[in-house]
C-alpha cells in the first residue's frame, strides 16, 4: 500500500550537524570536512543511488559532492549557521526501481533547481518495504562565481506547519507547497504506472478519517524494534493499529447498514413503478446477475454472456482441424496398406521368375519390369510414411492400433465438447431472455416513474422512450424540481433570442470592420495621391513643366481625378472626416477584444454545453439538456397523437366495410 510521508528539517551548526557529513552519511561516501580535517564515511549494505542537480548556471564543482558541501561551510561564518534543507520522502513501493528515481528527479528538478537551489539527491533502499529519498539543499542563491545571500523567498515553500516553527517566512501562502505538491507528482507516477494507490498529504482529520495515523519510526526506533526492544514510537503505533482495527470493523458495520438502507430504499421504489408480471421478471434476473439487479448489472452480465458466447465458438474449429489431420493420416494408412498389398504381390512375381537356371536368361525384359515397379512402390511407400510420421508426435500415436484408438478418443470428445457447447449455448440463450424482459421492467419502470412527474406525459407515458425518460430524470436531478414544458421552452427561447442577437452582433462587427479596413485602404492612397499633388504644387520645376508639358499637366490632372475619387468612396463609406475614422476604428479595436468571448457563447450553446439559469434555483443547466427534456415530452406527445389518428382512421376505414356491406 502507498503510504505519505514527507518530513522536512534544517542541518545547523548549532544542533552539532556538518553538511558535509550530512552528505557523507546520505550518500555512502567517503568525504573529507575541509573545515575540521575529518574523513567521514558511513558503510552501507547497500549502496545508495545517488545525483546532484543544480541550475543552468552553476559552476562546474557543483557536481563534486565533496566540493559542494565544504564550500558551503566555507560561506557560512556563524557557529549557528543554518547550512542546508533537507527532506526525508518515502517512495511508492508500488513503483519500479526506475519509476521511483524519475519521480523523485522530477519533483527535486521542478520544485527546487529550477527555482535557483542545488539538491543532492540519495535514495536508500536498505530495507525493500521502505524505499525512501534524503534531499539536501542549498539555501544561497548561486552563479559562476559561487555562493551569494541566503534566498529567504524560499523559506515560505518550507515552512513548518507547526506555528512556533515557521522560520523566516515572508508570506504564508505556500507554505504547504513542499508536501501537497509531492503528493500531486507521486499519484501522477502512481496512474502512469496504471497503479490504482493513492497518496494524500492532508491529515487524516481533514481527509475526514475516523483512523489514526502511524508515525514515522526513524533510524534509531526502527533499529530498537528489530533487537526486540520496545521504543515509545514503536508503543505509539502499536496502541494506535488496535485502536483503528476498532475503527475500521466499526466503519465496516456502518457502511453494511447504509448498503442496506440504499437497497431497501431502491426496492421500494421499483415497486411503486413495476407491475407484477416486471416483479417477477427483476425477481427470476437476481441469480443471473448474483446481486441486485439494474441496469448496469444487466449490462454487466450481457458482456459475460457474449464473452463466453465467444470462448465457446473457438473451440469447436480445434475438433474440425484435429479431425481433417486424422482424416488425411487414414487415407495415407490406407494407401500404405495397398501398396504393401501390392509390394507383396510383385515380390511373388519375381520370385517366380527367379525360379529355375535358364530363367534369369528367358525372362530378363520381365524380371526388369517387375523390379522398377517394386521401386516405384517403394518410393510411393516411403513417402506416405513420411507424411504419417510428421503427425505421430501432433496426434499423439506410434502404432496404427494407437491411430485408430486416438481417432476414436477424438470422436468421442468431440461428441461430448459439441453436447457440451450445446447445453451452455442453452443457459446463455435462457440468461439473455431473463436479462431482456428484466432490462425490459427496469426501462418501464424508469418511463413510469419519469411520466409521473410530468403532467405533459400523463397520458403520453407509454409513448415515451427510456432515453428520453433518462434525459428528464437527469433534468429533475440536477434541477431538484419539476419544470413544466412552458417554463423549460421559455428559458430556451430567451436564451435563443440572446445568441440570435449576438450572432447579429457580430456580423454587423464583421461588416463595420470590412468598411473600416476598406476606409484604411482609400486613406492610404488618398494620402501618396495628396502627397504627389502637393509636391508638384509647391516645386517651381514641376510648376514649368506643367506649362511646358501637356503630358505632365495629363498626370496632374488624373493626381486629382483620382484623388477626388477617392474623397467620393470615403465621403459613401461615412468617413470623410479623418478624426471620424480614428475613433470608429478605435472603437471596433476596442469592440474586438470581446468578439472570442461572444463567439465562444455561441458555440458553447450551438454544441448545448452553455449553462442558464432556471428559475426557482441556483442551479446552472446545460441548453442541450433543457432542449433534449423538452424534445423528450414533445415527441411522447407526438407519437401519441400520431397513434391516435392511426386509431380514428382504423375505426373510420372498419366503419366504411360494415356500411358497405349492409
Amino acid at each position: 500500500m502507498a503510504i505519505y510521508h514527507l518530513s522536512m528539517q534544517i542541518i545547523s551548526r548549532s544542533k552539532g550537524q556538518s553538511a558535509v557529513a550530512s552528505a557523507s552519511y546520505r550518500s555512502g561516501e567517503k568525504l573529507t570536512d575541509e573545515r575540521t580535517n575529518e574523513t567521514k564515511y558511513y558503510h552501507r549494505e547497500v549502496k545508495p543511488e545517488t545525483m546532484i542537480l543544480a541550475p543552468s548556471n552553476s559552476p562546474s564543482w557543483v557536481t563534486d559532492r565533496e566540493r559542494l558541501w565544504n564550500e558551503v561551510e566555507k560561506v557560512e561564518k556563524r557557529k549557528d549557521s543554518q547550512l542546508a534543507r533537507e527532506l526525508n520522502i518515502a517512495l511508492p513501493r508500488e513503483l519500479s526501481n526506475e519509476q521511483q528515481r524519475e519521480l523523485i528527479k522530477n519533483y527535486v528538478q521542478e520544485q527546487f533547481v529550477n527555482k535557483g537551489m542545488v539538491a543532492d539527491v540519495a535514495i536508500h533502499r536498505d530495507d525493500e518495504q521502505n524505499p525512501h529519498s534524503h534531499v539536501m539543499l542549498t539555501m544561497r542563491t548561486l552563479d559562476e562565481k559561487g555562493f551569494g545571500k541566503k534566498n529567504r523567498d524560499w523559506n515560505a515553500d518550507f515552512a513548518n506547519v507547526k506555528e512556533n516553527n515557521r522560520g523566516y517566512v515572508k508570506s504564508s501562502k505556500d507554505c504547504l507547497s513542499v508536501r501537497e505538491q509531492w503528493a500531486s507528482y507521486a499519484n501522477k507516477a502512481l496512474e502512469k504506472a496504471q497503479v490504482n494507490e493513492r497518496i494524500s498529504h492532508l491529515s487524516h482529520e481533514a481527509r475526514g478519517l475516523e483512523t489514526l495515523p502511524t508515525v514515522h519510526l526513524g533510524h534509531v526506533a526502527k533499529e530498537m524494534e528489530k533487537k526486540g526492544k520496545r521504543s515509545d514510537r514503536g508503543d505509539m503505533n502499536r496502541e494506535r493499529k488496535l485502536y483503528n482495527e476498532v475503527v475500521i470493523d466499526l466503519q465496516q458495520v456502518r457502511k453494511q447498514k447504509q448498503q442496506l438502507e440504499a437497497k431497501i430504499k431502491r426496492e421500494k421504489e421499483t415497486k411503486e413503478f413495476t407491475t407484477g408480471a416486471e416483479k417477477v421478471a427483476i425477481k427470476k434476473a437476481v441469480p443471473v446477475v448474483k446481486g441486485y439487479v439494474s441496469l448496469e448489472s444487466i449490462a454487466k452480465r450481457q458482456q459475460e454472456l457474449n464473452n463466453w458466447e465467444a470462448k465457446l465458438q473457438k473451440e469447436q474449429p480445434r475438433f474440425f482441424e484435429k479431425q481433417e489431420q486424422f482424416n488425411l493420416v487414414a487415407q495415407n494408412f490406407k494407401q500404405q496398406q495397398s501398396i504393401q498389398s501390392q509390394l507383396v504381390q510383385k515380390q511373388n512375381e519375381l520370385n517366380d521368375l527367379n525360379k529355375g537356371f535358364l530363367s534369369k536368361f528367358k525372362n530378363h525384359d520381365l524380371k526388369k519390369d517387375v523390379e522398377a515397379s517394386i521401386q516405384k512402390l517403394e518410393k510411393d511407400l516411403k513417402r506416405y510414411e513420411d507424411v504419417i510420421d510428421s503427425y505421430r508426435s501432433n496426434l499423439g500415436f506410434t502404432t496404427y492400433q494407437d491411430f485408430q484408438q486416438k481417432q476414436q478418443e477424438l470422436f468421442v470428445e468431440k461428441e461430448q465438447t459439441r453436447e457440451r457447447i450445446s447445453k451452455q449455448k442453452d443457459v446463455i440463450n435462457e440468461q439473455r431472455s431473463i436479462l431482456e424482459q428484466a432490462g425490459m421492467a427496469l426501462k418501464q419502470k424508469d418511463i413510469r416513474e419519469v411520466a409521473s412527474m410530468y403532467k405533459e406525459l400523463q397520458s403520453a407515458s407509454q409513448h415515451l422512450s427510456h432515453e428520453d425518460a433518462l434525459k428528464l430524470k437527469e433534468l429533475t436531478e440536477k434541477a431538484g424540481k419539476v419544470y413544466p414544458l412552458k417554463d423549460l421552452k421559455e428559458v430556451v427561447a430567451s436564451r435563443e433570442k440572446q445568441v440570435d442577437k449576438a450572432r447579429a452582433d457580430l456580423r454587423i462587427f464583421e461588416q463595420e470592420k470590412e468598411r473600416v479596413k476598406t476606409a484604411k485602404s482609400y486613406m492610404q492612397k488618398l494620402d501618396k495621391l495628396e502627397q504627389k499633388i502637393k509636391s508638384i504644387e509647391t516645386n517651381p520645376y514641376e510648376q514649368g513643366k506643367l506649362r511646358n508639358d501637356k503630358q505632365a499637366l495629363k498626370d496632374s490632372q488624373a493626381y486629382k481625378h483620382e484623388a477626388n475619387h477617392y474623397r467620393e468612396n470615403l465621403r459613401v463609406l461615412k468617413f470623410d472626416d479623418k478624426g471620424k475614422f480614428q475613433k470608429e476604428e478605435a472603437r471596433l479595436n476596442k469592440m474586438e477584444e470581446r468578439v472570442p468571448m461572444v463567439q465562444n457563447a455561441v458555440r458553447q450553446h450551438e454544441q448545448g454545453t452553455a449553462k442558464v439559469s432556471m428559475p426557482d434555483t441556483k442551479e446552472n443547466l446545460s441548453v442541450g439538456l433543457l432542449q433534449a427534456a423538452i424534445h423528450a415530452i414533445e415527441q411522447a406527445q407526438r407519437n401519441q397523437q400520431m397513434e391516435q389518428q392511426k386509431q380514428i382512421h382504423k375505426r373510420k376505414t372498419k366503419h366504411k366495410g360494415q356500411t358497405f356491406e349492409r
